[in-house]
């Protein structure tokens, strides 16, 4: 996953962003902003393991590696980490997003799930 450069610039200029991203990144994120929430999908590790086998990108040696890199990372305890489990269907995961996002939002009000 990439992370754009201009991430960081709307950041600094207050804007909302979402990204799809690296667990990598976080640590990085959260130093240069540390007021930044994050949202942190998890699923059991056999149930990861088969979305990534499905999904045909790596096969293998790189599969397996992938699903180790995985593991090498877990979300920071802090309030500003809101946890999404996403073992069960996609709009229990959904639903659980909008939650988070519109929590402190009232424009968020007529979003029907």
């Amino acid at each position: 996953y990439g992370v754009r450069r201009s991430l960081e610039a709307d950041l600094m200029a207050g804007r909302d962003v979402f990204v799809n991203g690296s667990r990598e990144y976080v640590p990085h994120l959260r130093e240069a902003f540390p007021d930044t929430r994050v949202i942190w999908l998890e699923a059991d590790a056999s149930l990861i393991h088969d979305r990534i086998a499905m999904r045909g990108r790596e096969t293998g040696a790189a599969l397996l590696r992938r699903f180790d890199r995985i593991k090498q990372f877990s979300p920071p305890q802090d309030g500003q980490i809101f946890r999404i489990e996403n073992n069960g269907p996609i709009e229990s995961a959904g639903a659980r997003l909008l939650e988070i996002l519109c929590a402190d939002r009232t424009r968020c009000q007529s979003v029907v799930v």
